[in-house]
């Protein structure tokens, strides 16, 4: 039995939804705690943005 276009397509983007949000997840959990140790350094201010949009990319 062939599925309709509608919910392959459906499955695909909450695959898709959730694989991102595992590595949005993942980059976050990663950086949090240096976040927190650099609290008083600005380098955290360019870096996470930057390892959000890779995240998004990839």
């Amino acid at each position: 039995m062939l599925l309709p276009g509608w919910v392959i397509t459906l499955v695909t983007q909450i695959a898709v939804t959730i694989g991102f949000l595992k590595h949005l997840v993942t980059a976050m959990m990663a950086f949090f705690p240096w976040q927190i140790s650099e609290k008083f350094n600005n380098v955290h201010h360019g870096i996470i943005p930057l390892v959000l949009v890779k995240t998004i990319v990839l």
